[in-house]
């Protein structure tokens, strides 16, 4: 229910089940031959179904004569593997048959697992699909089945001499010979052991009293050493035998060239467990009961909650030590081993466990120590790196040069994410590419003689393809249309490049070019709807604009073709904390989108989606800027946008809105309640609203360290404690089962509202709604109250009516 007083809206909750507000997003009928006007429910639609499903995952058969990727021209519920002729035509759906014989694309996410290996001479690839290994014979183009089991294998590996594939299953790693099919175990975990305990002394005293008593259990002993001394005969050597717990588990397993030793990661999530879980109830499923879930591995901010240790096991008797750590002076995690294509250098990264350090490491597998070969330290965190692990979401890249030496990878030292190099033998650290931008998936040709990689060089709102040659130097531009280059992958012969390209106007697409700079781009595929074609979509402007300490803040600028005379603006804020929210390019992925804004546009509402800082793309400085302070440099990015929204754009001071989805949930909340009189009303959707509670600890204690040792920068960096400046009109959308914000936080924010008073705001709750809303009538619902308050506030004829204590 809603209630009125004075013409302030008090704070309330609703469930958002039945329409509550008025559909505002009826338009008058388009004349004839004129582009459809939007509508809210347009802008709430399944993007897939309205825009169509740009291609993904694209990569080259190994004979480079098709194209693989996922895509969904038909829009069924799910994109299915097609594939391309290099030669050109139309794209062709592969049957299931077909997917197994084709390998998966390289894992891109934050905590992805590999699922592709390609031999060192390019002529083989082992992969796992639903379980299974496979191997791919590329010159003869045939595929072995090497597992068929109900067993899960994983992280497949071809041996350095070609002669085996290596895989993970069950906490141990087997070898599968190419030639015979012969099976070996190289490893020896046991799992679901009680930590492996020893005996105590109680127990040893009646062990020892019952062999000393009794003749039975004197002869039945020595049987069984007997018969296991006989078996260990016949069937050759054993492994030693290594009880893990029911909190540890193994993976990275890898064979090393030699054959002598399996390197491997243990996971102990022993202080996981005893830490206690986040739940959150499900009130709408199948069963009718309310049921309570946990968060997967979620726990608030706490100390580092897994340690993740680097093994070596020596495969003549399966006996394991551990990487020797005490060398860096503070707790670390170590990712795989790395080995160079001649066999001769392992490498692997260890970062310590408070985000501030990592290290490269060269590994001596006989004596399990290391070597470092470069240290990176931040004061604030060391982009890239959770709780001491590096993970490819934030750009992880690592790999050796063709001399077997040289180690590549990715490094901010110098303010900005650029290639360097360095050997395994002492060589000088070497930085491949310098300059105000950044730089993002680099690969090697297939001859290893040239770099690929993008990067927003000289237009930090473009992404464009460049190449360099191996040992640095000048960098080609090889694409020359103005927009977003999401990915690429370069023929097996170097002679032909697949891109997916988008614009300001249109998704991406799947187009081919020749390997030279300025070649014609030809697409390939066509995923737009005609519905999305009919639209007029704004290309809208790219600006910047100094904060007060002269910082860019980089926005898109949405201009009304018929203004409101209230001349009222809103400001977007994107959410993903560290994520790069403007571009040359139509974003389909997120809540907020291209067609959000140009709605608003529509309705007389000049809009600017701005970059604040701290967000990705633009170097260490922005990155870093909400060390100990989130929410501060973000507010001052919005203050440069009011200032620049009033003196550029002759917006009203008095009539701006605010809004954002998850972390732009937060930051909209900080400028409510840190700036309140500046923002007339706010949207937060999924908002953190107190960090000391949200179970995001690898983002949340990397920049703010733990929460009970830094009581001070949590407290600041919390809407919560900012809760009685609230003045100003807000709503908060917010999903029950969010696994990643918890309603919880919403919850927090608005008893304390109501403790303190409060008026002018409203909570609305999405029953079987997560992080991202997926039902249309959801986003529908979450659009209409939106706009609505938007309306009833930045149109006012009076102007906006802030929220005041109730009366008592």
């Amino acid at each position: 229910m809603r209630l009125r007083r004075d013409r302030v809206l008090a704070g309330v909750i609703c469930v958002a089940v039945v329409v509550m507000v008025p559909i505002l997003s009826a338009q008058k009928r388009a004349a004839p031959g004129a582009a459809p006007a939007l509508t809210l429910e347009t802008v709430a639609r399944d993007w897939d179904q309205f825009v169509g499903m740009a291609p993904a995952q694209i990569r080259w058969s190994g004979d480079g004569q098709s194209i693989y990727f996922e895509w969904n021209p038909e829009r069924n519920d799910a994109s299915s593997l097609h594939a391309l002729p290099v030669t050109g035509g139309q794209p062709r759906k592969l049957t299931p048959e077909e997917v197994r014989l084709v390998p998966p694309s390289e894992p891109r996410g934050s905590h992805a697992t590999d699922v592709v290996d390609t031999s060192r001479d390019g002529s083989l690839v082992a992969y796992e699909r639903q379980g299974d290994i496979f191997l791919l014979n590329v010159r003869s183009g045939k595929v072995a089945r090497l597992t068929t089991t109900e067993a899960v294998e994983q992280n497949p590996r071809i041996t350095h001499d070609l002669a085996s594939v290596t895989f993970e299953s069950a906490n141990n790693l087997f070898v599968r010979d190419i030639a015979t099919g012969a099976l070996t175990q190289v490893t020896n975990f046991r799992t679901g052991r009680a930590s492996g305990r020893p005996p105590n002394e109680q127990e040893k005293y009646l062990e020892a009293q019952q062999l000393d008593l009794f003749d039975f259990v004197k002869r039945a002993d020595r049987q069984s050493k007997d018969q296991t001394d006989r078996s260990r005969r016949e069937k050759g050597v054993r492994l030693t035998p290594t009880s893990l717990t029911d909190a540890q588990s193994v993976q990275d397993m890898e064979l090393s060239p030699d054959r002598q030793f399996a390197t491997f990661t243990l996971v102990d999530d022993t202080k996981l467990l005893a830490t206690k879980s986040v739940d959150y109830p499900d009130y709408v499923n199948r069963t009718g009961f309310v049921e309570m879930k946990k968060y997967a591995g979620a726990v608030k901010p706490t100390t580092p909650f897994r340690d993740n240790l680097l093994g070596v096991v020596a495969v003549a008797d399966g006996k394991v030590r551990y990487v020797d750590s005490s060398s860096f002076g503070k707790p670390v995690s170590w990712n795989t081993i790395l080995w160079s294509d001649d066999g001769k250098h392992a490498v692997a990264w260890a970062g310590s466990q408070d985000h501030k350090d990592l290290w490269l490491c060269a590994i001596d597998l006989k004596t399990a120590t290391p070597k470092v070969l470069f240290h990176e330290h931040d004061d604030a965190w060391v982009r890239g790196y959770r709780a001491g692990r590096l993970q490819r979401g934030d750009g992880f890249t690592m790999g050796f040069l063709p001399d077997g030496r040289t180690v590549y990878f990715l490094s901010e030292q110098d303010g900005w994410y650029h290639l360097y190099t360095v050997g395994t033998e002492g060589d000088a650290l070497r930085q491949l590419t310098k300059g105000a931008f950044e730089i993002s998936r680099p690969t090697l040709s297939k001859d290893g003689t040239t770099w690929y990689f993008l990067s927003g060089e000289g237009d930090l709102f473009q992404q464009q393809l460049y190449s360099m040659p191996l040992a640095g130097g000048p960098r080609t531009k090889l694409t020359t249309k103005a927009g977003w280059y999401e990915d690429y992958a370069v023929s097996p012969d170097n002679t032909k490049i697949a891109l997916l390209y988008e614009t300001p106007t249109s998704p991406a697409d799947l187009y081919l070019m020749d390997n030279r700079a300025g070649a014609e781009q030809k697409p390939a595929t066509s995923s737009r709807t005609e519905e999305f074609k009919q639209y007029s979509w704004q290309t809208p402007d790219y600006v910047t604009f100094p904060d007060k300490d002269g910082w860019r803040v980089h926005a898109e600028l949405y201009k009304p073709a018929r203004p409101h005379p209230l001349h009222p603006a809103i400001i977007h804020v994107h959410g993903a904390g560290w994520a790069h929210g403007t571009g040359k390019r139509f974003e389909v992925n997120l809540p907020e989108n291209h067609a959000q804004f140009q709605y608003y546009a529509d309705h007389g509402y000049t809009v600017l989606n701005v970059d604040y800082k701290s967000s990705r793309g633009y170097g260490r400085e922005s990155r870093t800027a909400i060390y100990m302070q989130m929410g501060k440099p973000e507010v001052e990015s919005l203050d440069a946008a009011v200032e620049y929204l009033v003196t550029k754009c002759g917006v009203d001071r008095k009539r701006i809105g605010l809004y954002g989805h998850s972390q732009g949930g937060f930051v909209t909340l900080m400028g409510l309640l840190t700036r309140p009189g500046v923002f007339a009303v706010g949207v937060a959707q999924a908002p953190p609203t107190d960090f000391a509670h949200a179970p995001t600890f690898y983002y949340t204690t990397r920049v703010l360290n733990i929460p009970w040792l830094e009581p001070d920068a949590y407290k600041r960096s919390s809407p919560i404690s900012y809760a009685d400046k609230l003045q100003d009109r807000l709503l908060i959308l917010h999903g029950i089962n969010d696994t990643n914000v918890p309603i919880q936080e919403s919850f927090r924010l608005t008893q304390r509202f109501i403790e303190l008073k409060k008026t002018g705001w409203e909570l609305a709750v999405y029953p079987v709604e997560s992080h991202l809303p997926r039902q249309e009538t959801s986003r529908l619902d979450m659009e209409r109250r939106r706009f609505a308050l938007f309306e009833s506030v930045l149109k006012a004829p009076t102007g906006p009516v802030p929220g005041k204590s109730q009366a008592k």
